[in-house]
C-alpha cells in the first residue's frame, strides 16, 4: 500500500510540475551537459522535472533536483546566454498551498531575510540572484547560490577519531560563519551540520562571479527560516520559533514546549532567547565532531526500533523533556579532560545562557588556542627532529649492534664450520691410520707366518738331515764292525781314524748318541706392533762326530775279520 501511494504520489508531483512549470523532462536526460564545476554534485533520481523554470522573466534550465521536502524542491539549474559561460545555481521552489500557516510565515521570513541579508552584502550567507513570489500559482521561487555540500557530508567520516587539529580547524569555521550573522543582530535558531554548507569561493570573469572546482570551499549558513532579529526577539511569536530538538537550547526548547500562547508568553519571558542560544547548537556540533555522537544519544539509542514517524515523535518528547529539566546532565568523555576543547564544549552547553560565550568571544579564544597550538606544535616539532635525532641515534646503534652481532655469529659459524672441517679431517685421518694400520698389522702378519713356515719349514730340514746322517753314521757302523763293540784301544791306535766316543773313558760299550742341535726358541706368529721383523735364521753349526776310516767287507769275509779283531784283544791282555 506504501508503494503504490508513492508511487501515485510521485505521478501527481509530476503533473503539477508539468502544469506549473512546464513541460517534463525525462530522468535519462538530467545528468547530460553539466558544466565541469557541477560534475561532482549528488542529485535525486526522480520522475520527472520540470525542463525550464522562469524567474522574474528569465528562464533557468534544470537539469536535476538537488532536494525535496513536503512542501518544497531544490532543482540544479543554470543560466544560459549566448556568448557567456554556463553559471551552476540552485533553485528553490516552495508551495505554499501545501504549507500550513505557520510554516507559511517561516517560508515568507526566509525568502525576506536572506534579501536583506544580500543587500547588506553579509559575509557567509549564500549568494541570491533572484526572488519572485508567484500569486496566481502561490509558490516562491529563489535562485540562489549553488552549495558543494553540506557541514554534515564533511563531519560524519571524522567524527570521534581523536582528530583534534581537524576538529579545531572545523569549529573555528562554524563560528566564522555564524559570527557575520550576530553581528548585525540576527539570531539564526536552527543551527545544525545539515543547515551549513560548502560553496566554492568564486572568481570574477567579466565582472561577474563564476565559481569553478578549482576555487576554494567556504563554509556558510543556509536555511533562514527560523532567523530573527535580536530587537524583535521579546515580540517573536511561536509560529517564527522552530528548529531541530537535539540541537536545541533550553530557553528554546522552553519556547517551543508551550501548549498555549498564554504558556509561550510567560515562558517567552521567564527564558529570553538570545545569541547564545545559537551558541548551545555549535557547543552540540562541537561534542558530535570531539565524542562521535550527540550529547543524548542514548535517547535516540531507545526508540531506534521504532518506524521513522513513531521514533521521531516519542524521541523528541523525551529530548524536549530532558533538556528541558536538565535532570540527566551531559557526560563527557574523560579521555578530553585535559583538552582545551572539552572546556570550550562545556562552557557552550551551560544552561545558564549568561555562563555561556558569545560566538565571537570564541572566535578570539580560538585564535588564542590556535597560537598557543602553534606555539606547542613548534616545540613539539622541536621535540619530534630531537626525538628523530635521538631515534636515528638508536638505529644507528642498533644497527651496528646488529652489525656487531651478525658479524659475531658469523665468526662463530666459521668457527663452528673450521671445527666441524676439523673434526671431520680428524676423524678422516684417524680411519685412513686405523685402515693404515690394519694393513700394516695384515702385512706383519702375514710376514710372521711366512717366517714361522719358513723356521718350520728348516727344522723340519735339520731334522730330517740330523735323522738321516744319525742312521747314516748308523747304519755305517754296523756295516764296518764298529757299531755295537767297543773298540776303544783300536781306535785309538788306528792311525786312520778318531775315537768314535771320544768321553767314554771306560771299556764299557756305549750306543753311539744323536748329535745335540741348538734349538731356537718357539716363534711367535703374532708379533707386536713395536717389534721389528725377525732376521733370518742362522745355520745350525753341528759338529760332526769324526768316525774311523772304515773299510767295505763283504759279508762272507765278516767272520774272519772278526776273528782278526779278537786276536788282537787276546794278544794284548
Amino acid at each position: 500500500m506504501k508503494s503504490k501511494a508513492a508511487a501515485i504520489l510521485m505521478a501527481l508531483m509530476a503533473l503539477y510540475a508539468e502544469v506549473v512549470f512546464g513541460k517534463a523532462l525525462p530522468i535519462r536526460e538530467i545528468y547530460s551537459d553539466l558544466p565541469p564545476e557541477c560534475k561532482t554534485l549528488n542529485l535525486e533520481t526522480v520522475e520527472s522535472i520540470p525542463t525550464v523554470i522562469t524567474v522574474n522573466g528569465k528562464q533557468y534550465n534544470i537539469k536535476g533536483q538537488i532536494q525535496h521536502g513536503a512542501t518544497s524542491r531544490v532543482f540544479h539549474a543554470f543560466e544560459q546566454h549566448d556568448n557567456s559561460p554556463k553559471r551552476c545555481m540552485a533553485l528553490k521552489v516552495v508551495d505554499l498551498e501545501k504549507i500550513e500557516h505557520k510554516q507559511r510565515n517561516q517560508a515568507t521570513n526566509e525568502a525576506k531575510i536572506l534579501g536583506e541579508l544580500n543587500q547588506k552584502k553579509v559575509e557567509r550567507i549564500p549568494k541570491l540572484f533572484e526572488i519572485e513570489q508567484h500569486p496566481t500559482n502561490k509558490t516562491i521561487s529563489m535562485v540562489m547560490e549553488l552549495a558543494h555540500h553540506d557541514l554534515f557530508d564533511e563531519i560524519t567520516p571524522h567524527m570521534g577519531l581523536g582528530k583534534h587539529e581537524w576538529v579545531r580547524n572545523t569549529f573555528k569555521e562554524i563560528l566564522q560563519a555564524i559570527n557575520p550573522l550576530h553581528k548585525i543582530g540576527f539570531v539564526h535558531g536552527d543551527l545544525k551540520p545539515e543547515n551549513m554548507a560548502y560553496f566554492r569561493a568564486p572568481r570574477v570573469i567579466n565582472d561577474q562571479h563564476f565559481p569553478t572546482k578549482d576555487d576554494p570551499l567556504v563554509l556558510k549558513v543556509i536555511d533562514f527560516g527560523g532567523v530573527m532579529k535580536k530587537q524583535e526577539l521579546s515580540k517573536a511569536c511561536g509560529e517564527i520559533v522552530t528548529g531541530t530538538v537535539m540541537y536545541m537550547s533550553p530557553e528554546q526548547v522552553a519556547w517551543c514546549a508551550a501548549h498555549d500562547e498564554e504558556e509561550f508568553l510567560a515562558r517567552r519571558k521567564q527564558f529570553p532567547l538570545s545569541t547564545k542560544s545559537d551558541t548551545w547548537s555549535a557547543g552540540v556540533i562541537l561534542y558530535q565532531m570531539l565524542h562521535g555522537k550527540s550529547p543524548y544519544y542514548w535517547i535516540t539509542k531507545k526508540y531506534e526500533h521504532l518506524d521513522e514517524e513513531e521514533r521521531g515523535e516519542k524521541a523528541d518528547a523525551e529530548l524536549r523533556q530532558t533538556i528541558f529539566d536538565g535532570k540527566k546532565p551531559i557526560e563527557f568523555d574523560e579521555k578530553y579532560q585535559d583538552l582545551p576543547l572539552l572546556e570550550i564544549v562545556k562552557r557552550c552547553l551551560a544552561r545558564n545562557p549568561d555562563d555561556r560565550p558569545e560566538i565571537e568571544q570564541l572566535l578570539h579564544e580560538m585564535d588564542k588556542l590556535g597560537h598557543r597550538v602553534e606555539q606547542l606544535e613548534g616545540k613539539i616539532e622541536k621535540l619530534e627532529e630531537e626525538a628523530e635525532d635521538l631515534r636515528e641515534e638508536k638505529e644507528e646503534r642498533e644497527e651496528e649492534k646488529e652489525r656487531d652481532e651478525e658479524e659475531k655469529k658469523d665468526e662463530e659459524e666459521e668457527d663452528e664450520k673450521y671445527e666441524e672441517e676439523r673434526e671431520e679431517e680428524e676423524h678422516r685421518l684417524a680411519e685412513e691410520r686405523m685402515k693404515k694400520q690394519a694393513q700394516e698389522n695384515a702385512r706383519l702378519q702375514q710376514e710372521a707366518r711366512f717366517r714361522y713356515e719358513q723356521e718350520m719349514a728348516r727344522r723340519r730340514q735339520a731334522q730330517q738331515a740330523n735323522l738321516q746322517f744319525f742312521w747314516n753314521n748308523f747304519l755305517g757302523g754296523m756295516n764296518n764292525g764298529y757299531g755295537f763293540f767297543p773298540l776303544r784301544n783300536q781306535f785309538q791306535n788306528n792311525q786312520v781314524g778318531q775315537n768314535f766316543y771320544p768321553n767314554n773313558n771306560n771299556n764299557n760299550f756305549a750306543p753311539p748318541r744323536m748329535p745335540q742341535l741348538a734349538m731356537p726358541p718357539p716363534l711367535n706368529v703374532f708379533l707386536p706392533q713395536t717389534m721389528s721383523p725377525l732376521p733370518p735364521p742362522k745355520p745350525v753349526q753341528t759338529q760332526q762326530q769324526a768316525y774311523p776310516q772304515t773299510q767295505k767287507f763283504i759279508f762272507p769275509g765278516l767272520i774272519e775279520h772278526l776273528k782278526e779283531i779278537h786276536a788282537i784283544r787276546a794278544s794284548e791282555k
